[in-house]
């Protein structure tokens, strides 16, 4: 996430912070197989 953000042209620290909101998620969920309806946007 945050190199998909970096290279949209996010600043640095809102790229951080969009992989901080993923891994936050992935964490959660058994073998980080996250269903696409719980991903963030």
């Amino acid at each position: 996430a945050y190199v998909a953000a970096r290279l949209m042209g996010e600043h640095p620290r809102q790229a951080a912070e969009a992989g901080h909101r993923l891994a936050s998620v992935v964490i959660q969920h058994p073998g980080a197989l996250v269903p696409k309806s719980l991903m963030p946007v």
